[in-house]
């Protein structure tokens, strides 16, 4: 694979320092216990991954299939950088709400302009839309887009935190007009 220009470098960057000040956001926000998905090589709590098994990871679980982790188990799942490579983001994303304690959280993220990236595979790219559609069995309390620089109406990276909601369960998305 080709080198990371110096663009793609520094909209690295900025993608992390997003995911960063989000995730500081909602720390003490958060109830526990918490399962992060592919967690943080700091995280303080109950991490699960299929790749690159981190050393104090509970589970080792494919997240687009049903896991071993009990139905309600976590007020909290954080997946920051999951979805975009796994196979399916919707059974993940149905498997995540299994595990989710019924009005827990769910923090994710995605990229929306970035480069193919690692690990592989890199597979997705989540805009706002893609966003409420993926999520829409749950309440967005928070949508966090990062415009790329100099491109309105282009997300680099998009921040989401959601409520799971035990009372909606919808066969339509309502998409909103997108004016930034």
């Amino acid at each position: 694979m080709p080198r990371p220009s110096k663009l793609d470098n520094e909209y690295f960057m900025l993608a992390r320092n997003h995911i960063a000040a989000f995730r500081a956001r909602w720390r003490d926000k958060v109830d526990r216990p918490v399962l992060e998905i592919g967690p943080e090589h700091d995280a303080p709590w109950t991490g699960a991954d299929t790749m690159n098994i981190l050393p104090g990871c509970t589970y080792e679980a494919d997240i687009t299939h049903r896991t071993d982790i009990l139905t309600s188990m976590y007020a909290t799942v954080i997946a920051m950088e999951v979805l975009d490579h796994v196979t399916d983001p919707f059974a993940a994303v149905r498997e995540m709400e299994r595990i989710l304690r019924s009005d827990g959280i769910l923090l994710v993220s995605a990229p929306w302009n970035f480069r193919i990236h690692g690990p592989q595979p890199d597979l997705w790219r989540f805009n706002q839309n893609t966003w409420r559609l993926v999520l829409k069995n749950f309440e967005i309390l928070e949508m966090d887009v990062l415009d790329t620089p100099g491109r309105p109406l282009m997300p680099l990276h998009i921040n989401v935190a959601a409520r799971r909601s035990k009372w909606k369960f919808v066969n339509e998305v309502q998409f909103k007009r997108i004016d930034r």
